[in-house]
């Protein structure tokens, strides 16, 4: 694709062509499309677009993942405009943008998003940070197909030092040592034996992120210590820290400029829309946008982010790192959360173990540990009457008035969220379309 213009017209869409733009970043937060940007901005002014729905991905969704999960959601959206009339403004005319940002490790070059390099990203970022021994070691563990309970301490061993120097002197807990890795990969492949059994379908380590419609509920069991290993599940969970400290880097350094751009130059209502990590890239960018108006809508999908984010004191004396969002959106922030979500509800709190993860963290009551995912179990410290929580309504079925002062609107998935990545479906295309009333 070509770094200009909209990838796709997409027709029928609203009753009128909608263009609909990709917006690459590297994983140092840099835009990679710079002509499109220029082109979008251009372009809102000059066909009269009133809209822009502004949609993040999260992590391990390669480009053509998150096209087709981008254009199911704007095409779904419509549906639901088509089917209950009335809502949107007489002259909506929207543009779509989907941001893509660099957030599967394990890559094969047919997926790779243009003008985004490919290959294995972890082999390069580990080779940066390990000596030839550890090295060696770990090539020849990932390239097994799978490994016993001592390769994986011993994989474990090499890496766990690497993830703990992200921030050694903050941790909260210490070091995030091998012990602690093994853990998290524990849990991970407990959700793998469940699957295979029939137990459970809330998702799995590739659905950490992607989005796509997930099986029926059922209840989610614990499996035992497992003897043997998916290295590349292993994979994906040692990168768990590292593409969360991505999508805030994505956010702050690229898709913020975005945003004030938007929000700066053109009359548009901005809809922000976020999935996974992708709700730490859109808020982290609004947050630092520092925009002269606010966005009109924000809709967090099972977001993969602190329940404390938003909260007004963390525990520590200093508020959550959304907290400022909250006045930065002109309607209520929509999120939602769902028990059938096993990567938020039982992975997410083994991996997001430090201290930088407070601005964002720290729980008490339900949840099982103080990092405990917004997208696991909604949003805890926000002050009184800031919030409300309702159960996610089903397709057609009436959204209450907001009052005034609340600043939260929590949606309850039991019954409309099946697992991580079923965000894609008509009780979120429902959300989406009453937020753009």
């Amino acid at each position: 694709m070509a770094d200009a213009g909209p990838f796709s017209i997409e027709k029928n869409c609203f009753g009128q062509e909608v263009p609909c733009y990709a917006l690459t970043f590297n994983k140092e937060g840099a835009c990679t499309s710079p002509k499109s940007l220029d082109q979008l901005i251009t372009s809102i002014a000059a066909s009269g677009r009133t809209d822009v729905i502004l949609f993040s991905h999260g992590w391990n969704n390669d480009w053509p993942t998150a096209r087709e999960r981008y254009m199911d959601f704007l095409h779904g959206v419509s549906q639901s405009a088509d089917r209950h009339t009335g809502l949107l403004p007489n002259a909506f005319r929207p543009v779509f943008v989907g941001i893509h940002w660099p957030s599967t490790i394990l890559t094969w070059p047919s997926e790779d998003a243009p003008e985004i390099a490919g290959g294995n990203e972890l082999r390069d970022w580990l080779s940066d940070v390990l000596d030839a021994k550890n090295l060696a070691k770990v090539d020849a563990l990932l390239a097994k197909e799978t490994i016993g309970l001592r390769e994986a301490q011993d994989l474990a061993s090499s890496v766990a030092p690497v993830l703990g120097s992200t921030n050694d002197l903050t941790e909260s807990e210490g070091d995030f040592n091998a012990t602690d890795l093994v853990e998290v990969w524990r849990h991970a492949e407990d959700l793998v034996s469940s699957e295979k059994n029939g137990a459970m379908s809330g998702g799995d380590l590739d659905d950490f992120g992607s989005a796509g419609q997930q099986g029926a509920n059922s209840d989610p069991s614990v499996a035992g210590w497992l003897e043997s290993f998916s290295p590349r599940n292993l994979v994906r969970l040692t990168t768990v820290l590292m593409m969360k400290d991505r999508a805030g880097i994505v956010g702050a350094a690229g898709v913020a400029d975005v945003l004030r751009r938007i929000l700066d130059d053109t009359a548009a209502r901005l809809h922000l829309v976020g999935h996974s990590y992708g709700a730490k890239v859109v808020m982290t960018a609004l947050v630092r946008a520092g925009a002269s108006r606010p966005a009109y809508s924000a809709l967090l999908l099972q977001p993969a982010v602190s329940q404390l984010a938003f909260a007004k004191d963390i525990g520590t004396g200093t508020s959550g790192g959304f907290r400022s969002a909250l006045a930065r959106v002109k309607t209520p922030i929509f999120t939602t959360y769902s028990p059938h979500d096993f990567p938020l509800t039982r992975v997410f709190h083994w991996a997001a173990r430090r201290r930088t993860d407070l601005g964002e963290l720290q729980a008490a009551g339900s949840p099982p540990s103080k990092y405990a995912a917004l997208g696991g179990y909604g949003p805890s410290g926000l002050l009184n009457g800031e919030g409300q929580e309702r159960i996610l309504p089903a397709d057609g079925a009436k959204y209450d008035p907001v009052p005034s002062d609340v600043e939260m609107v929590t949606l309850n998935g039991a019954t409309g969220i099946t697992g991580h990545g079923d965000v894609t479906n008509p009780y979120t295309f429902w959300a989406m379309h009453n937020l753009m009333r």
